[in-house]
């Protein structure tokens, strides 16, 4: 389980928990994947040295999943970081529990 801004998420592969926000996969060291309900990708976290710490919106194509540059408002709302300054979404995500 992950829990990031008090949003729980089901490590990809497991069923969906009774409560959880969607599912979540690793990306190593550089990020975590977090996937809607349904299994489709939705948002990246970044969380790496050489690029830094921000969440940016995630999507499916037929080439693959391709990532904005920001996050667009389905996220943020998706997420509950509408409005948030960078300085608290890094706070954030230094705040993620892996359980």
């Amino acid at each position: 389980m992950l829990e990031f801004n008090s949003l729980k998420f089901s490590k990809r592969g497991s069923d969906l928990a009774e409560g959880h926000h969607g599912f979540y996969s690793m990306n190593g060291q550089k990020g975590i994947h977090l996937y809607k309900p349904d299994g489709v990708a939705a948002a990246y976290i970044v969380n790496n040295h050489a690029q830094g710490q921000f969440v940016v919106t995630a999507f499916p194509t037929p080439e693959g999943t391709r990532y904005m540059q920001s996050t667009c408002s389905h996220t943020e709302e998706w997420l509950n970081i509408d409005g948030i300054s960078l300085l608290r979404e890094v706070e954030l995500i230094d705040e993620i529990r892996i359980e």
